[in-house]
This record gives structure tokens, sequence and C-alpha cells, in this order.
């Protein structure tokens, strides 16, 4: 699994960000992730979303619409799908 997004503040530091402002999840169940692109570029998600393979599910929380990944109305609907997986 691979988790990803802005968090309002730079990730580099070990403070928890209570507002989040976009998730994106990447997982696949038949294998590796590539290494994604840090959220610090704005076109960190259609960027990362062309590195993934076919098999590659996507999701993500937020404003904005990007094309490739499945939007999800809350953050909990995400973690509903990545449990259902290990669970």
């Amino acid at each position: 699994f691979m988790l990803s997004g802005q968090m309002g503040a730079s990730l580099s530091h070990a403070v928890p960000h209570g507002n989040p402002i976009e998730i994106f999840v990447a997982y696949s169940e038949s294998g590796p992730l590539p290494f994604p692109i840090s959220p610090m570029y704005s076109d960190y998600i259609s960027t990362t979303v062309g590195l993934m393979s076919q098999n590659t599910t996507l999701l993500y929380w937020g404003n904005a619409s990007p094309t490739g990944v499945t939007k999800k109305n809350t953050i909990d609907d995400i973690f509903k799908e990545l449990l259902s997986k290990v669970t």
C-alpha cells in the first residue's frame, strides 16, 4: 500500500497533521508499487498515476477531481476499503 497526500505542512516534520487537504492511495494485490512523486509538486497525482500498472487500484479523497483515480466521499471510505483487503 502507498499512502500519500497534501497534509497542510511539510511531511518531513514529525508533527501530527489534523487537517488533511487530500489523500491519495494506491494499492496492488499482484505486485510492488513504484516510488511515488512527492506531494510538494502540483502534478504529483497525475504523474504518479502514470507510473502505476493497470492492476493498481487508485483512491482519492479531496476537493480536486484527478483523472485515473476513484474519488471517495470520506476518508473513512478509503480506510474501509484498505482494511477489507488486509483482514
